[in-house]
């Protein structure tokens, strides 16, 4: 009886510190498969629970269809694509063609332009479905802020 609980015990115990082994493409294969379409936008105050939906209030809607393309040779566009913007129109979060990179780990990606912005965001989740980046800065009275871009797919 000694010997058949000992088994059941240590059998018991290597089945619970068995991992299941989950192959996951890196971030950056995944990041620059496609181009990258904005779904939504949220928007919270660090430390709050609540996060609201901000999409329509930041994009307008030319920039709903602009494809976010991040190149494997660490170049970035953002392209204007069937509903066009007038050249007037300021768009919200990075434009433009410039350089992107992701830091060692891929979990930090950064988008800049020197002198006119600089982005660094956190690579909160990346699939092939879905590309969710976050973004912690103070907003106009100094609040600490995030905002989290919902990507999709885009063609």
């Amino acid at each position: 009886m000694k010997v058949l609980c000992t088994a059941l015990l240590l059998s018991l115990t290597f089945w619970s510190c068995q991992k299941e082994i989950e192959f996951k493409e890196p971030n950056f294969d995944l990041i620059t498969r496609r181009p990258w379409v904005i779904n939504k936008l949220y928007y919270g105050e660090q430390g709050d629970n609540q996060i609201f939906d901000v999409t329509d209030l930041y994009f307008k809607d030319c920039e709903k269809d602009d494809g976010f393309y991040f190149n494997k040779d660490l170049s970035f566009t953002r392209q204007d694509s069937t509903n066009t913007c007038d050249v007037l129109v300021s768009l919200y979060g990075p434009f433009g063609s410039t350089g992107w990179g992701l830091d060692s780990l891929q979990k930090s990606l950064s988008v800049a332009i020197p002198f006119v912005y600089n982005y660094t965001f956190e690579v909160t989740y990346v699939s092939s479905k879905e590309f969710i980046l976050t973004h912690n800065t103070v907003d106009y009275a100094q609040k600490k802020v995030f905002f989290i871009y919902d990507f999709k797919p885009g063609r």
